[in-house]
């Protein structure tokens, strides 16, 4: 028959209700078993299955369920209500492939129930279909170096964390983040937790680990990833290219500028009576409501400090970015060229270097640490940042838009 002639109509046939069956048999191995064999069909129960299969046969069994997704409810004005779960919002049981030295290709192979978001010579990014999991996949001349795994909306981040990591001895640990190995020493991983945000997220990243002789623990990878109009980044494998320095610096040690948010220009003195987007007036007390905001996000806009100074495909970090940065990254004191900050490292193993530059205000410095700009607005005379303590820890906090602040800018890869 040709596949033109067939209708949908010819497989219409009649199926009383009662003869579907809506609930299993007591026994369930006595459910019935259609048979085909020798031309003829005839049906038998299920337990008899093995007397007609020939030796040597190959069995494949569907183990899948179906849950109960639907969920009815009705108001007090008698309205049914129904809602259809898509995701279960508790972490789900996918985890990451850890087979360092896989290439890409097989890592593909392997990883199931995940669809590929992101696929570059460095990078396989898989995400479901909600987008609240990302499993990212660093590879280095093809061979798996590293990985990191992060899910959105759960309620607990560090137990998560430590689900993630069943198995591994901890090896440091304090409020924010963590450090643990492998029992085979094979593997490295570090879980990090933001604080002074609202994201209930959790993530860890993998590495292996190379014997002392391979490699120096003192060694940091700064080397460029690539060049956009004509300034380096570095992939440090969160999915944007990030600047060796930072905007205005002709070194990944000097400060460069310091900028009012909104403002692609440096000032001797930074005030809010000196800030272009204070509409009040200059004469008396400060008028919190008195700020002008153009965007809630000015990344990538004329009022983007980065893409003005750098050229059009760079721009200023959001709010998300630069939690990805102090979340999936490790931060370590340190110095480049003699200049003290912090050295950020991440999942690629890559590095960039955030001198202590500190901010502005009036004509003097304020903070004595790295405490870098986004592009986000928090109210009307905040706005949302990088910021680091003595100690090492790494914040996403706010501060008022007329201070001077250094900005780090970034590509889109």
């Amino acid at each position: 028959m040709e596949t033109k002639h067939i209708k949908i109509s010819d497989y219409n046939y009649e199926l009383p209700d009662e003869r579907i069956a809506k609930f299993p048999i007591a026994q369930r191995d006595h459910s019935k078993l259609l048979v085909y064999k020798h031309g003829e069909v005839s049906d038998d129960v299920f337990h008899h299955l093995p007397t007609y299969l020939p030796q040597g046969a190959l069995m494949i069994f569907n183990n899948t369920k179906v849950i109960q997704a639907r969920l009815h409810f009705r108001k007090e004005t008698g309205a049914l209500i129904e809602v259809f779960l898509m995701e279960p919002a508790e972490p789900t049981d996918v985890l990451p492939i850890l087979n360092w030295g896989e290439s890409q290709s097989e890592i593909k192979a392997m990883q199931r129930n995940l669809v590929i978001n992101v696929e570059n010579d460095t990078l396989l990014r898989f995400a479901n279909n909600s987008k609240t999991l990302f499993i990212d996949y660093f590879f280095k001349s093809n061979n798996l170096v590293s990985v990191s795994m992060t899910q959105a909306n759960i309620a607990n981040v560090k137990d998560v964390m430590n689900k993630w990591t069943d198995g591994y001895t901890e090896v440091s640990s304090n409020e924010n983040d963590f450090v643990s190995v492998s029992q085979d020493k094979s593997t490295l991983a570090y879980g990090k937790t933001v604080a002074g945000t609202k994201f209930n997220y959790a993530t860890v990243a993998w590495s292996a680990i190379v014997s002392s002789d391979d490699d120096n623990d003192d060694e940091y990878d700064f080397t460029p990833s690539g060049s956009v109009d004509g300034y380096d980044y570095v992939d440090l494998g969160i999915g944007i290219g990030w600047a060796t320095a930072n905007v205005g610096a002709k070194t990944p040690g000097d400060s460069g500028g310091y900028y009012m948010w909104a403002e692609t220009v440096e000032h001797s003195n930074y005030n809010w009576w000196y800030y272009s987007l204070y509409t009040g007036s200059t004469s008396g007390y400060l008028d919190p409501d008195a700020f002008r905001t153009p965007y809630t996000d000015i990344s990538g806009t004329s009022y983007d400090v980065a893409r003005n100074k750098m050229g059009n495909h760079w721009r200023m970090p959001t709010r998300a970015e630069l939690s990805s940065l102090a979340n999936q990254c490790e931060f370590t004191k340190g110095t480049y060229d003699n200049v003290e900050g912090f050295i950020v490292t991440g999942p690629s193993r890559k590095s960039i270097f955030l001198p202590n530059a500190g901010c502005k205000y009036k004509d003097g410095y304020r903070w004595n640490y790295p405490w870098l700009l986004s592009s986000y607005t928090y109210g009307k005379q905040d706005a949302y940042g990088l910021k680091l303590n003595k100690a090492g820890d790494v914040s996403i906090d706010h501060g008022y838009k007329y201070y001077g602040y250094t900005v780090r800018g970034v590509t889109d890869l």
